[in-house]
């Protein structure tokens, strides 16, 4: 299956994005890096909020795209998920074991620059 792309302007920024999805990269086109860390956080991802804003914006709007929608998906809710960005290649939730006894759990995986 291929997928179809689509230009929308972003700001002041053009950007090539998945058909069907070109709204929501126009709302999140200034999203703030507090927002990336919180929504990545949330599906086990730790990120700061210095390396957030080092990110282009498209690769912050598609952090928080994905992440959104995977929790909203995790919540037994129907819809669409949107695809994993490509950059993003670590796995969630690896980072060292936190807590101890029945409150032990793996931390979240810290993303780089």
């Amino acid at each position: 299956m291929t997928t179809t792309f689509v230009e929308v302007k972003a700001g002041s920024e053009r950007w090539s994005v998945p058909r069907g999805w070109g709204r929501s990269f126009r709302e999140l086109a200034d999203v703030k890096p507090s927002t990336v860390r919180i929504c990545m956080a949330q599906i086990g991802f730790g990120v700061s909020d210095a390396i957030a804003a080092s990110w282009p914006a498209l690769k912050r709007a598609e952090a928080v795209l994905h992440a959104r929608t995977m929790m909203a998906k995790a919540s037994d809710n129907p819809g669409r998920v949107f695809p994993r960005p490509t950059w993003l290649t670590a796995e969630p939730f690896k980072g060292p074991i936190v807590g101890t006894g029945v409150f032990a759990q793996a931390a979240p995986t810290v993303l780089p620059a």
